[in-house]
């Protein structure tokens, strides 16, 4: 497991903030809101054990752009958990997590695409939701308007768990592509989204790995959560 402590975290979402500000694409109150978790961590110093919430009133909010029939939409990211906990014998990084990218429709009522991130969650019997124990899963809706969910809620995709910095850089390179080729130039861009990457993706890669070396089952059930602890 690569360690992360609370102020490297702070550190590192700082940097990326003031990147994605000099290239001008974070809205002001996406700034607000990174600014706010930057704080909140830098409080907890060389903590292994850290988290952050991003609520969907001030989300980390990117200027507007357009889909691909030049539609505007204005991406945002919105985090219900992202709780790390990196104590001696812990499995992954991640105790809790469940974070998204939204994107509204400005002009309509149309339904708002979303992918979200997350952990399978555990049943009160100890048996696990099924699906990878970490996944990519789409889910659309108008906020607070539950009749224009998405009605399909799966499949649960195997996926490395994230958290807002590497959003942010999906978001980048996927609705700002001429921006993110300049972030990738950058030393402090890439120094913090690589220290996030190694906190996100060693538990998984290492997991993804061993499963690779065995014949008697596939990586999706290696990685399926009733199996992510077994040998």
């Amino acid at each position: 497991m690569t360690v992360v402590t609370a102020k490297e975290a702070s550190a590192a979402l700082s940097s990326i903030s003031a990147a994605l500000s000099e290239v001008g694409i974070l809205d002001g109150t996406g700034i607000t809101a990174l600014s706010r978790i930057v704080g909140e961590l830098r409080g907890g110093g060389e903590s292994l054990v850290w988290g952050y919430e991003v609520d969907r009133g001030l989300p980390i909010k990117f200027i507007e752009t357009s889909d691909a029939n030049s539609n505007p939409v204005a991406p945002s990211i919105v985090v219900e958990m992202v709780n790390v906990d990196q104590s001696e014998g812990k499995a992954m990084a991640f105790s809790a997590l469940c974070a998204a990218i939204e994107f509204d429709h400005i002009y309509d009522d149309r339904p708002s695409p979303r992918w979200h991130l997350d952990l399978a969650n555990q049943k009160t019997d100890g048996s696990w939701q099924p699906g990878p124990m970490t996944h990519l899963q789409y889910g659309g809706h108008l906020h607070q308007n539950r009749d224009l969910d998405c009605f399909l809620k799966v499949p649960r995709w195997c996926h490395p768990p994230m958290e807002v910095g590497l959003l942010c850089e999906i978001v980048a390179a996927n609705f700002f592509e001429e921006q993110w080729l300049q972030l990738r130039e950058m030393p402090s861009w890439n120094d913090s989204i690589c220290r996030l990457q190694k906190l996100c993706l060693t538990d998984y890669a290492q997991k993804l790995s061993s499963s690779l070396n065995q014949s008697s089952r596939s990586a999706l059930h290696s990685m399926w959560a009733q199996d992510w602890n077994k040998k």
